[in-house]
């Protein structure tokens, strides 16, 4: 599926071609997924040019093709191309070791996912999709910062461990310079906050402290005790409820929001 594609806002009948000339792009390769470890969507709705867009980036196993070539998917560059009378607000909604297949609109027979497949029918989405290593944090990076894991060099969930075990200083250190990586790198948050936007993490973030990603608000504190895995307490979202991203919308008042919304759901 080529995103060369070009995408009409109803209200205005403004055309934007989506060429990948900007420093911020996803890549990927055309075919499919077998296995996924994580499923998200980027939601970009503009109200005043009626545009919905749903980004569906389905995480899993490389698979060969002799089709392999670069599809160049623009984030940021997607609010200038598109002249939006006002930034639209984006929110990444990402579920957590759950195989593309299982949602109805997915064509699942059991499954049902009625607020997921609303979504999918007024969303133009991308069923195919490959991500070069299957783990959580390299993966999670990747949809933070558009690098793959090779470039960021954020390669695995945690340090390799030294022989004296994960709680010697040595092993300390190592996390901590695997935690630091996320400062050299270009990130979503910090980008839109250069364009006036606020921002919230939850849920799965394996990069310390929320601020170190660049978002303005967040849950994830980076408990050294717990190295940092999985997101402390940011994987409290969706399993006991969702005040903070509420709070957050409420405080966000007329700015324009980013929000990470990775709950450890359902983690099958």
């Amino acid at each position: 599926v080529g995103l060369n594609r070009h995408l009409k806002t109803s209200s205005q009948g403004l055309t934007a071609s989506i060429e990948g000339k900007a420093p911020f792009y996803y890549d990927y390769l055309p075919g499919r997924v077998t296995s996924a470890a994580q499923a998200g969507w980027l939601i970009l709705h503009a109200p005043d040019c009626f545009l919905k867009l749903t980004l569906l980036v389905a995480t899993g196993n490389l698979l060969h093709s002799p089709c392999m070539h670069r599809v160049f998917f623009l984030l940021v560059a997607l609010v200038p191309f598109l002249a939006f009378a006002k930034p639209p607000n984006i929110v990444y909604i990402i579920s957590d070791d759950q195989t593309w297949t299982d949602y109805s609109f997915m064509g699942h027979k059991i499954i049902e996912t009625p607020h997921i497949d609303r979504l999918a029918k007024e969303s133009l989405n991308y069923t195919h999709g490959y991500v070069p290593s299957s783990l959580c944090c390299p993966s999670l990076a990747t949809m933070i910062t558009g690098l793959y894991p090779h470039q960021s060099k954020i390669t695995g969930n945690e340090p390799p461990i030294p022989n004296e075990g994960k709680r010697s200083p040595e092993y300390a250190k190592r996390f901590e310079e695997q935690v630091s990586l996320i400062d050299r790198v270009p990130s979503l948050p910090r980008i839109l906050k250069e364009k006036g936007y606020v921002s919230h993490q939850s849920g799965k973030w394996w990069q310390g402290h929320y601020t170190r990603g660049g978002f303005t608000h967040g849950m994830t504190h980076g408990d050294p005790k717990r190295r940092g895995r999985h997101g402390d307490e940011g994987l409290r979202i969706g399993r006991e409820g969702m005040k903070p991203i509420f709070d957050f919308v409420e405080e966000a008042g007329n700015k324009p929001f980013f929000i990470w919304y990775a709950p450890f759901l359902p983690h099958t």
